[in-house]
């Protein structure tokens, strides 16, 4: 349980690194981001012992973990450090919506911004959801 704990945290790694990089206030280069993300969620997967039956079985609750932990923590800690800096305060689900330029989800929730936090809180359950179904599988690892 302590290693599958440790690996877990792991995943911190690459969102607070992506949160310090955008904080900087410059904008970043999208599809660098895109690419580093990618190499960080592949060799985030490596770390978890390989499976011994229905490796997407037993891989997907770790993506979703990944995918959904990454939209969650990313978005609010970004609004944390932004509300610490700032005098003009915003939402801690605060996303642009002014830009319009920060990806395709943001996009999305620019022309339907109603469902923004049904969807945060959908990506919440899934992501407990995740993390309980990771317990299980990877226990005795």
């Amino acid at each position: 349980m302590l290693w599958t704990t440790i690996r877990l945290l792991i995943w911190l790694i690459p969102i607070g690194a992506n949160v310090w990089a955008d904080a900087k206030g410059r904008k970043p280069n999208y599809l660098a981001m895109f690419f580093l993300r990618g190499a960080a969620f592949i060799t985030y997967g490596a770390l978890w012992p390989l499976p011994t039956y229905g490796w997407i079985l037993r891989w997907l609750p770790i993506g979703l973990y990944q995918l959904t932990s990454y939209w969650i923590l990313f978005e609010l800690s970004l609004n944390i450090i932004y509300n610490i800096r700032e005098k003009e305060k915003r939402s801690l689900l605060y996303f642009d919506q002014k830009e319009g330029d920060s990806g395709w989800i943001d996009r999305f929730f620019k022309k339907h911004p109603n469902l923004h936090t049904g969807a945060k809180i959908a990506s919440l359950v899934i992501m407990v959801i995740s993390i309980i179904l990771v317990y299980r599988l990877y226990e005795d690892n």
